[in-house]
C-alpha cells in the first residue's frame, strides 16, 4: 500500500466533473467530439446524450460521468495529435 494515501478514496465518492475542469470546458470538449469525431466514432446517441448533458446526468450517475471524462480525454488527445502533426510538417 502506498504511503502517500493515493488510493485512500477507493470505494469513496467519485470525482465530480468540476474537479477536472469547469462545466463550460467540459461542454467545449464534448462539443468538439460531437462536431469532429462522432461521425467516425459514434459512441453515443446524439439526442439522448444531449438531453443527459443538459439535465446534468453526471451529478447522479457515475457511469455517465465516466463517459464524459472519456469523451473529454478523447477530444483532448485528438486535438493534440492534430496540432502536433500540423506543427511537425
Amino acid at each position: 500500500m502506498p504511503a502517500d494515501d493515493s488510493f485512500a478514496n477507493l470505494g469513496g465518492p467519485m470525482v465530480q466533473v468540476e474537479a477536472i475542469g469547469t462545466w463550460s470546458e467540459v461542454c467545449f470538449f464534448v462539443s468538439l467530439f460531437m462536431r469532429h469525431q462522432h461521425a467516425l466514432v459514434p459512441l453515443v446517441h446524439k439526442p439522448t446524450f444531449a438531453m443527459d448533458v443538459l439535465n446534468r446526468r453526471d451529478q447522479r450517475d457515475e457511469a455517465f460521468r465516466g463517459l464524459l471524462f472519456s469523451i473529454g480525454g478523447w477530444s483532448t488527445a485528438s486535438s493534440l495529435t492534430v496540432v502536433t502533426y500540423t506543427y511537425a510538417t
